[in-house]
């Protein structure tokens, strides 16, 4: 066996490519599931509906001010940790702790193309929803 075989490992290239401006999201729960729910007017459609979209791996990243905990406090829900930069850059907790992402609560943050599929990219808390 004379054949030669050479195998060129190429990286993976990620497009990611902005959509929209800052706009605001509600955080939903769906089949355990965080996901962003904006007006889908935020995209040049049909102002009645709302589109539902899920968040980009980087909104789920515990190195920044504001967290959650996971689980949430007799008659008081989830609790909202603000910390200081050098707690969330050198003491980030974990994911089984908390959680960057919480239900019921506004974000802002971007609409995002990754590969041909929409997500939504959370860059802060805005306040939480009230009815």
């Amino acid at each position: 066996m004379d054949a030669k075989f050479k195998i060129v490992l190429k990286p993976v290239r990620v497009k990611k490519k902005t959509l929209t401006g800052t706009v605001e999201a509600l955080c939903i729960k769906e089949d355990g599931i965080f996901k962003a729910r904006i007006k889908a007017s935020c995209l040049g459609g049909d102002a009645k509906d709302d589109l539902v979209i899920p968040f980009t791996k980087e909104s789920y990243d515990l190195h920044r001010a504001e967290v959650f905990s996971i689980e949430p406090e007799a008659n008081r829900g989830h609790i909202m940790y603000i910390r200081d930069r050098s707690q969330y850059l050198y003491h980030p907790g974990l994911d089984t702790q908390y959680s960057a992402l919480c239900e019921n609560y506004i974000f802002s943050g971007k609409v995002v193309t990754i590969n041909g599929k929409k997500y939504f990219d959370m860059k802060e808390v805005i306040r939480k929803y009230a009815r």
